[in-house]
């Protein structure tokens, strides 16, 4: 894990504190980073996560997305003879657990595209039916044939094309193991094959339950001489992503300003099984998308990143840093605020020389405060606030990191001799060395927004 605050335009003020996770399992969907977060979910405290793993949804239309679709990876292990036999010999009595294996592939699925294992849809959610029509604005079936070069498509014809990639489960054989395969020929009945099946899952289907079903369906399977047994190889349940908080609306000015689109909100057929371990352990806002096109042949020879979309990706990652610490400046703005002592009349910045009138972002810490204009920065001085109060004008005191107070209480000193009443100070982050208490004793009610222990973890 590193962590880092990348180059930004020069407009920006204030600092954010990303952090950088990076692992090479997802492939194999590797348990050393979900593991990591659930170990140190109370060191890393996170606002947003982003990932970024999808693609657009055509060319020049970037997306984000609201789900992703789970997934279950087993391997169907089928086992017959001792050791593997010649036809010659045992060929019309003996187990063949390739011929099981086939029996078994063709009968967990019809030619409708409809899955057998029973109860496989029972706890489907379906999509809305505005989400439907959405996504079929967006996927047409002469598009995905071509990006496929397959003569037709297959699966539920009563679903779109679109429904059946974002919204539907699914269920496909990879590869099948057993035999010989060389060149040449060899006529040997296998002792043993094997089959590797996955499922891709949508909300209201567990993996767990999915793969119960399926291994109880596989003995109801089995020929009189092949036994069947399931192997969990992986897992994902599906993810479904919030969209109305502050970061999706980030990430949609982000896009504008490095893509000159606005992204469509749709769902993505693939999984990604680390996502469900950041929403659990950091409970933090998602922001899901990708900078990938549709024709990168992902999985195959010759995978590619267009590289034009990878240099806009970038600087849209830059633009969605500069719009969080915008917005979050905005928000504990509103926050600082609402701890502002009622009656107050005036609000004071002794560490950046200001009289706040708005929202902006402390130079010295880049902290936000309620600041929109900035000036010498002698503020606490008698000079620095002639002219500006009236004679008991009630003042409340601004600070973002406040220690032992000392600071603070001396602001307070020089504008109760300018002719101010220090009604309160608000803090945004108080580090817990005694500035409450001096503050308390000096008459002043303090009003912390954070305090050490908030944001830095035992």
């Amino acid at each position: 894990m590193a962590g880092s605050t990348p180059a930004a335009p020069a407009t920006t003020r204030a600092r954010s504190s990303p952090r950088f996770l990076i692992e090479g399992e997802e492939e194999i969907s590797g348990p050393s980073l979900p593991r990591f977060l659930r170990e140190n979910a109370a060191r890393i405290p996170s606002d947003y996560v982003l990932i970024a793993d999808g693609e657009f949804t055509a060319p020049g239309v970037p997306n984000l997305l609201t789900g992703l679709r789970g997934l279950l990876y087993t391997e169907i292990v089928a086992e017959g003879a001792a050791a593997d036999l010649h036809s010659g010999i045992f060929g019309g009595v003996a187990p063949n657990p390739l011929n099981t294996l086939a029996h078994v592939i063709s009968a967990l699925k019809g030619r409708d595209g409809r899955i057998t294992v029973p109860g496989f849809y029972d706890d489907v959610v379906q999509p809305t039916e505005e989400e439907v029509a959405a996504w079929d604005r967006l996927k047409d079936e002469a598009t995905l044939k071509r990006l496929m070069g397959v003569r037709a498509l297959e699966g539920e014809e009563e679903f779109s094309p679109a429904e059946r990639t974002w919204g539907r489960p699914t269920l496909d054989v990879h590869g099948i193991i057993g035999g010989f395969i060389g060149e040449g020929s060899k006529t040997v009945i296998p002792a043993r094959a094997r089959a590797k099946v996955s499922m891709r899952l949508v909300p209201g289907q567990d993996p767990d339950e999915i793969h119960q079903s399926l291994a109880t369906y596989l003995k109801g399977l089995e020929t009189p001489g092949v036994a069947l047994s399931l192997v969990r190889l992986g897992q994902a349940p599906p993810v479904l992503a919030g969209v109305d908080h502050p970061g999706i609306a980030a990430a949609r000015k982000a896009f504008v300003k490095s893509f000159g689109a606005e992204p469509v909100l749709v769902r993505e057929g693939g999984s990604v099984p680390v996502t469900v371990d950041f929403q659990e352990a950091l409970q933090p806002m998602l922001m899901l998308t990708g900078f990938g096109l549709p024709d990168d042949a992902l999985h195959s020879p010759n995978e590619k990143m267009d590289l034009e979309q990878y240099h806009r990706g970038t600087e849209m990652v830059l633009h969605l840093m500069e719009e969080l610490v915008a917005g979050g400046c905005r928000r504990l703005g509103v926050e600082l605020a609402r701890l502002v002592p009622a009656g107050t009349q005036r609000l004071a910045c002794p560490e950046l020389g200001a009289v706040l009138l708005g929202g902006a972002v402390s130079m010295e810490t880049g902290l936000p405060m309620c600041i929109v204009r900035k000036e010498a920065k002698d503020y606490g001085t008698s000079r620095g606030i002639e002219g500006r109060l009236l004679g008991g004008e009630k003042v409340c005191l601004v600070e973002d990191v406040l220690t032992t107070g000392g600071a603070a209480l001396a602001a307070a000193e020089k504008v109760r001799a300018a002719g101010g009443d220090v009604v309160g100070l608000v803090g945004v982050l108080d580090r817990e060395e005694g500035a409450a208490e001096n503050l308390a004793r000096a008459g002043i009610p303090f009003h912390p927004l954070l305090r050490r222990a908030d944001v830095i973890p035992e």
